[in-house]
């Protein structure tokens, strides 16, 4: 059970407000069939040939082909989003047992894109890598909205 005393359902209250955040952002729906918030795109929040979730790891997958794995540019994203990974693991760590499988996808991820920020790792080891993230990331935001709908349906009573 995710809420135990008035401190715990204050953050649960915040964490959920959070997790909608992630669930709106990628559309993802309550088992009632209502989106969590105003849905808005990824697309929304950037322009080409840059991409957000599953497209930033596309992007990432065509540059690596392209010859441009070992440049500033990837190296700075893969250690950003490897620290907003670890950052979403912690997190969902915090929302008992609802959370801790997509804390753990989290944390692999960010643990991986910390790894494919080396300049010197080949560069098919590297597409290796990035293809298997994107799969990872993919899972997890599909997990977001569980984990979400967990949290609401406790919130509500049921």
């Amino acid at each position: 059970m995710i809420i135990k005393g008035l401190k715990q359902a204050c953050f649960n209250t915040k964490l959920l407000g959070v997790i909608r955040g992630v669930a709106d952002y990628y559309g993802i729906e309550a088992s009632d069939g209502t989106l969590y918030g105003a849905t808005c795109a990824p697309s929304a929040y950037t322009s080409e040939p840059y991409g957000m979730g599953p497209d930033g790891y596309s992007n990432f997958i065509e540059a690596v082909e392209a010859g441009h794995g070992s440049s500033h540019g990837n190296w700075w994203n893969a250690t950003v989003w490897a620290e907003c990974r670890r950052m979403a693991s912690a997190c969902f760590t915090e929302v008992a047992d609802e959370g801790a499988h997509v804390a753990a996808v989290y944390a692999s991820i960010g643990s991986g894109l910390e790894k494919v920020s080396d300049k010197e790792m080949d560069k098919n080891e590297k597409l290796g890598h990035l293809t298997r993230l994107l799969e990872e990331e993919q899972s997890a935001i599909e997990e977001v909205g569980a984990v979400a709908e967990a949290i609401r349906t406790s919130a509500v009573g049921g």
